[in-house]
C-alpha cells in the first residue's frame, strides 16, 4: 500500500485557501465617514442581521482553544471582557466553562448578543462601541477580541480602550485576520514596503458588503490588518508584547 501524502502545514492551507478568495479593495477616498457610514448600515440592517445568525453557528470555543495560551489566560482572569462579542457565543462558552467568573461582553450591532439573550447566563452585555466603551477604567483583567479591530477606522482608539479598561498587568487578547493576503499583489506590495519604515499610517478598504456578506468573507473589513501593523498600534499605546504569532493572526499584549 503507498502511503498517503503529507498533508500541508495547516499556515500553507490558510494561506491557499485565502489567495483563492475574493480581493478587497483598496479606499481610493479621503473621507473616512464614508466607510463608517456604510458598515453601520450595514451593521443595523437586515442584511446585517443574517450575518449575526452566521456567527451565532460557530463553534468558537474549539476554535479559541487552539490558540496559544487562550485557556491559561482565562484560568489566570477574574473579570473578562469578550469585547466585540457579536452574537454572544464565546461569552456564553465562557460563563460555561469559568461559571465563577465576571464575563461581560460589548458590541455595537443591532442584532448583538442574540445568543447571550437566549442562554439566560449571569453575562453583563453593554451595547457600545469598542471606541468608547461604558464600562470603568482598570476593571478587567482579561479583554479578548476576536476578529473585531478590522472593523474600525480607528483601531488605535480600540487599542487605547482596551488599555484603559484593564486593570495593571491586565492581558489583552487579540485575533486579527492576515487581509494582505486578500488584497491585489499590487496593494500587497506596496503595504509590504511600508513596513520597513515603522509607521502607524494604514491602508484602507472600501468595504464590499451586501446581502450575501459572510463571516469568512472579509468584505467587511475596513483596513488592511497585518501582524506589523498590529504590533506597533499595541506598542504605542503602551503595551508589551508577550506572544506575536502571525501563524495563529494572535498578538497576546499586557498592560505594564
Amino acid at each position: 500500500m503507498s502511503e498517503a501524502p503529507n498533508a500541508c502545514p495547516p499556515l500553507f492551507q490558510r494561506i491557499a485557501g485565502v489567495l483563492s478568495s475574493r480581493r478587497l479593495k483598496r479606499f481610493k477616498g479621503s473621507d473616512l465617514t464614508e466607510i463608517e457610514r456604510k458598515v453601520a448600515d450595514y451593521y443595523a440592517s437586515q442584511s446585517g442581521a443574517d450575518y449575526y445568525k452566521t456567527l451565532a453557528q460557530q463553534n468558537l470555543w474549539a476554535d479559541m482553544t487552539r490558540h496559544k495560551n487562550f485557556e491559561f489566560h482565562c484560568k489566570a482572569a477574574t473579570d473578562i471582557l469578550d469585547f466585540g462579542c457579536g452574537a454572544g457565543g464565546l461569552s456564553v462558552e465562557l460563563k460555561k466553562h469559568f461559571p465563577g467568573k465576571r464575563i461581560f461582553a460589548l458590541d455595537i450591532g443591532a442584532h448583538a448578543a442574540a445568543l447571550i439573550n437566549r442562554a439566560k447566563a449571569n453575562i453583563v452585555f453593554k451595547a457600545g462601541s469598542v471606541l468608547d466603551a461604558p464600562l470603568e477604567s482598570a476593571s478587567i483583567d482579561l479583554i479578548i477580541s476576536r476578529f473585531v479591530i478590522e472593523h474600525t477606522t480607528r483601531p488605535e482608539k480600540m487599542i487605547s480602550e482596551a488599555f484603559r479598561i484593564l486593570r495593571p498587568n491586565g492581558i489583552l487578547y487579540l485575533l486579527y485576520p492576515q487581509l494582505i493576503f486578500k488584497v491585489t499583489l499590487t496593494t500587497a506590495i506596496q503595504e509590504a514596503l511600508s513596513w520597513l519604515i515603522p509607521s502607524n499610517t494604514l491602508t484602507y478598504l472600501d468595504p464590499q458588503i451586501g446581502e450575501h456578506t459572510g463571516d469568512a468573507d472579509d468584505q467587511d473589513a475596513v483596513w488592511l490588518t497585518n501582524p506589523v501593523k498590529i504590533r506597533s498600534l499595541l506598542s504605542h499605546a503602551g503595551f508589551r508584547i508577550l506572544t506575536n504569532k502571525p501563524s495563529q493572526s494572535l498578538v497576546i499584549a499586557k498592560k505594564a
